[in-house]
């Protein structure tokens, strides 16, 4: 979703590897939409519910959020008519189901939080983040609703896909599709230099090691005033000059304390250590500054011999078929770090609104989105959407194979063998509690000092800690003080108009 309360936070997306996928999918969506229509009623016919909610015995409205102007380009009114009767198809089954429900669909193509306000709000909201409306407030928190159906999320989906936030684990959205990441590696530039192909499974140290023999190989193929070739990427939170998440994880640190979104764990020694592996590569010129590009593969690069390795999300595998079709290239996993196989994931979430008139009935329907394969399915066939049920990776990976053949023996694979098997870190794990936006600019310039080779990483983990936690302090404690306020007036729905005017 891309609206005034999720900007903040939907603003740390790679906007130019996603805007990239997006246009590259277009053209296929059409083709793909008409064959879901078409085999719609096949591909869910065979689908087991994986729940069974309690029947619902009084015609009950509902509105579904099912379209958002940041989630997928259903949005746009020219394509909302015919994904429209796509979505209709894949949720025919629920509906099938329990009739008592009347549903509508709505591409809201902005924020909802205006219409939550007013009480004209969907009751079933798409995000794309774990801060924004989880933080100000705007789901409900769905925890009592999971122990009461007894869904072991768990087990469903893959790890770190679920919309958390704060203490205790409490969960506010459930997925409905997941991206992991691999490293695509240029095979024809590793021939050209007379270099080895990277293992089927490496550590840290060994692709560290790998990549700085790339490094070195790589000024004697290029000649000067090139543009400056790099061995691999390091992705960052969103092109600021802050490693991912998963890569602290991956050493046992955090950016920010899971069970305490406001305090900033960079100070930690595990975070350190982190840094100090990390940002050698950087300032070496084996990878490029976490600043540029993201630290993603970008086709034109890749492609020019720019970038011989980079990091790559699941969900732009039709976007790579297209573009990178030239190329000898080959995925690989992400490499294994000092505490396991920690990666990256991004979903797709829906929720419910704290305004609607119809919790129960809209959890019915939440939960089968997300539990049941049908849902997934449909969206999997039509959008090559990756699943966040871990029971469909693999026929995601013969999808993919089945509508882009080139990708047979580019080892798709690994994305579903990850998305299983790894430890994925959310892309917005790394939310603060109450001052998101400000903290992360912190970090950056104060990390940004390490790659200028003007502090060591110590120093700035150690300054970029101590200045967000005196911010989320006093960010909080206004937070605080903003809710107190609240509570002493409605804000929400019709109440409002019934508040008798001041004379």
């Amino acid at each position: 979703m891309m609206g005034s309360a999720d900007s903040e936070a939907e603003g740390l997306v790679s906007r130019s590897a996603v805007w990239g996928w997006r246009r590259g999918r277009r053209s296929f969506m059409k083709a793909g939409v008409a064959a879901a229509l078409t085999t719609g009623a096949g591909v869910v016919a065979g689908c087991a519910s994986a729940t069974r909610p309690t029947a619902v015995s009084q015609r009950i409205p509902l509105v579904f959020q099912a379209a958002a102007h940041g989630a997928y380009r259903f949005a746009l009114p020219s394509q909302w008519p015919t994904a429209k009767q796509l979505l209709m198809t894949a949720l025919s089954p629920f509906l099938a189901k329990y009739p008592g429900i009347d549903l509508k669909l709505t591409n809201i193509a902005v924020d909802p939080v205006t219409a939550i306000l007013a009480g004209t709000g969907p009751d079933i909201v798409q995000i794309e983040s774990r801060a924004g409306l989880i933080q100000q407030g705007y789901l409900l928190d769905l925890s009592s609703y999971i122990k009461k159906s007894n869904l072991d999320v768990q087990s469903l989906y893959a790890g770190g896909s679920l919309g958390v936030a704060g203490s205790g684990g409490r969960v506010y959205a459930l997925p409905y599709y997941t991206e992991t990441t691999a490293m695509v590696v240029n095979l024809g530039i590793l021939n050209q230099l007379g270099l080895d192909d990277p293992p089927a499974q490496w550590d840290y140290i060994q692709w560290a090691d790998w990549a700085r023999r790339v490094a070195v190989a790589l000024p004697a193929a290029g000649g000067k005033g090139k543009t400056p070739a790099y061995a691999t990427t390091i992705m960052s939170v969103a092109g600021l000059t802050i490693p991912a998440g998963f890569y602290f994880a991956g050493w046992g640190g955090a950016i920010a304390d899971p069970s305490d979104p406001g305090r900033c764990l960079l100070d930690s020694a595990a975070s350190v250590a982190c840094g100090e592996f990390l940002f050698p590569l950087m300032i070496e010129g084996v990878a490029p500054p976490l600043y540029s590009g993201g630290g993603q593969m970008v086709p034109a690069e890749f492609v020019s011999g720019h970038q011989v390795s980079a990091v790559d999300q699941q969900g732009f595998a039709l976007r790579d078929a297209m573009a990178l079709g030239s190329v000898e290239w080959k995925y690989f996993p992400m490499p294994t770090w000092p505490k396991g196989a920690y990666n990256f994931t991004n979903a797709n979430l829906v929720g419910i609104s704290v305004a609607s008139k119809h919790a129960d009935a809209a959890w019915e329907l939440l939960q089968w989105i997300s539990t049941d394969p049908a849902y997934e399915r449909v969206m999997m066939h039509a959008t090559l959407y990756p699943p966040a049920l871990r029971a469909l990776q693999a026929e995601w990976v013969g999808q993919v194979h089945a509508v882009a053949p080139v990708m047979v023996g580019k080892n798709v694979e690994v994305f579903a063998q990850m998305a299983v098997q790894s430890t994925l870190v959310p892309e917005f794990g790394t939310v603060f509690r109450a001052s998101e936006t400000q903290a992360l600019s912190i970090i950056s310039s104060s990390l940004r000092t390490v790659l200028d080779q003007k502090a060591s990483v110590p120093f700035a983990f150690q300054q970029a800690a101590k200045s967000v936690n005196a911010l989320e302090e006093v960010a909080v404690q206004r937070a605080s003080a903003a809710v107190a306020a609240k509570k002493t007036f409605p804000v929400v729905g019709p109440s409002v108009a019934q508040v008798a005017p001041a004379l």
